[in-house]
């Protein structure tokens, strides 16, 4: 009897009518619209610096390793056969898939892998990512198909950071400027689709390569629609105008009820990533640790969770997320909601109200500065309001301003001309190494753009790069988190929750903490 039992599943599972559900067969064809509420600056994945650059790179650009989305772990990406490592994990050496050809006809070769990343370290490239290579002493090219790579020290994210970066064309960017290249706005890469029309701040359109050397993908076309406002961006979802869309906070509960009768369905996902609030550290107000320490616990997180983000997430407390299960302190606290010790803290300072106008001053200056975010996503900018008025509580006089997606990164936030701002890191990857956030060698063209400084914070976070060993690693992260946590360089708002609608005729999705599409060759448009 058992035996007939399995012998029937089988063969409905042959018939694909196993439990009455049909099989889907992938088809070829369609064009995919995917709304974005920024555009990219660039199209190169050495000079980017948006999520949006990232994803238009994405569709053009491959990596010699990939991350497997379930288990974290790095295996070989688009690009590579297999690979291997020394026993002291000094020397890496990759063999790399043959055939490839890039989209002008170009073969493909070690010489690329090299000169990419030769030119992420040389010091005249404009790029944040220059952290990625400082561990590698030397590149060697074996043979077209070979390349190998010894290290200074063993580094635990150099496959999963390092080696994840995506390649671009030596025949193109060498004995040029990089910075200025055409290619920048015309990419020539190995992925599988090519740069058909950029209309800026408009959209993008992909198109697939019928010559993509691991078999053309199902979908003919992909087209990036920038909308700045993330509503009106769900609305467009909404009409069928646009077949994904980021679903602020607000509208989840909703479409929870709502996206199926609309032709959507509604993904969600933990995010590797958390929102914060950011002290430019350079400002002389936030030069004071006692006074980002007031600023912090006046806070109430929880509050910003329910009224902000409505429940999409959870209060944050360290710039470890839980996700990264053995590198996350347990123990941080949370920072106390504490009106009173705040307004301790600001008259500790010398921040005193001499006038009774509700504000404090010192030396003749009010306590003052603008807290900035961008335009057009809701939740952040409710952040601005609330804390307003959690700050006016203990004597703040706060300024805020919402501005364009471009103008909030290009012109303020990289180029630090900034006082505090709400901002987010997404996608941040398994390893816990912080280096390009909180090490003041990365202050000037990396990513610690509140120029935070600590003796202590910059030679835990080379240990946590320089040892394999998984639980040495664990107390530097540990501690790291815990040094962090009492600096108060950010507020950690929350650990963030990805929410977004798709049309429901898309297939192939696979969410993960790195994002709902893990590969191209997945994703088709069912009829």
């Amino acid at each position: 009897m058992k035996r007939t039992l399995v012998v029937l599943l089988v063969t409905l599972v042959v018939l694909g009518l196993s439990f009455g559900v049909v099989a889907e067969e992938p088809k070829y064809g369609g064009t995919l619209i995917l709304g974005t509420i920024g555009d990219a600056e660039v199209i190169n994945p050495v000079l980017g610096t948006t999520d949006s650059a990232d994803e238009y790179a994405d569709m053009v650009y491959e990596a010699v390793l990939d991350i497997d989305p379930d288990t974290m772990e790095p295996i070989p990406g688009p690009l590579c056969e297999s690979f291997e490592s020394s026993e002291d994990n000094l020397v890496w050496t990759f063999h790399l898939k043959k055939g490839v050809k890039f989209s002008d006809g170009h073969e493909f070769t070690a010489e690329d892998v090299k000169y990419t990343f030769e030119i992420i370290g040389d010091p005249n490239t404009n790029t944040v990512r220059a952290y990625l290579v400082e561990p590698i002493e030397s590149i060697k090219i074996i043979d077209d198909y070979t390349i190998q790579f010894t290290l200074k020290y063993p580094f635990p994210d150099f496959l999963t950071g390092t080696m994840t970066m995506e390649i671009i064309p030596a025949h193109i960017f060498a004995g040029t400027d990089i910075n200025t290249n055409p290619a920048n706005q015309n990419p020539v890469g190995t992925g599988p689709f090519v740069l058909e029309e950029w209309v800026h701040d408009d959209h993008a359109t992909f198109v697939a390569r019928e010559d993509y050397h691991r078999g053309r993908v199902y979908l003919d076309k992909v087209i990036y629609k920038v909308v700045a406002d993330q509503n009106a961006l769900l609305a467009a979802a909404e009409a069928g105008d646009i077949d994904r869309a980021s679903v602020p906070p607000a509208e989840v509960a909703r479409l929870e009820r709502e996206a199926p009768a609309k032709g959507l369905k509604l993904w969600s996902r933990w995010d590797f990533g958390y929102t914060y609030i950011g002290f430019n550290m350079e400002r002389e107000i936030f030069k004071d640790v006692r006074v980002r320490k007031a600023l912090a616990i006046s806070i109430y997180k929880p509050a910003i969770v329910k009224v902000a983000y409505f429940g999409q997430g959870r209060p944050a407390t360290s710039n470890v997320v839980p996700g990264i299960k053995w590198a996350y302190n347990p123990n941080i606290p949370e920072y106390e909601y504490n009106v009173d010790e705040a307004k301790r803290l600001l008259e500790e300072a010398g921040w005193v109200d001499t006038d009774g106008d509700g504000i404090r001053e010192k030396d003749g200056k009010e306590l003052t500065f603008t807290l900035i975010t961008n335009k057009g996503n809701a939740s952040r900018e409710k952040v601005l309001q609330l804390a307003q008025n959690f700050w006016k509580k203990i004597g703040v006089k706060l300024e805020v301003d919402a501005l364009t997606w471009t103008t909030f990164i290009t012109e303020r936030i990289l180029k630090r001309d900034f006082d505090a701002c709400v901002l987010g890191w997404t996608g941040m990857g398994p390893d816990p190494d912080d280096y390009s956030l909180f090490h003041s060698s990365q202050i000037e063209d990396g990513f610690n753009f509140v120029s935070y400084r600590n003796p202590e914070v910059d030679k835990l976070l080379e240990e946590g790069r320089t040892t394999m060993d998984i639980e040495k690693r664990k107390k530097i992260y540990y501690r790291i988190q815990e040094l962090i946590h009492d600096d108060y360089p950010y507020i950690f708002l929350m650990y963030s929750k990805a929410n977004a609608v798709f049309n429901e005729k898309v297939r192939g999705l696979r969410p993960s903490p790195l994002g709902f599409i893990h590969d191209w060759k997945d994703i088709w448009l069912a009829d």
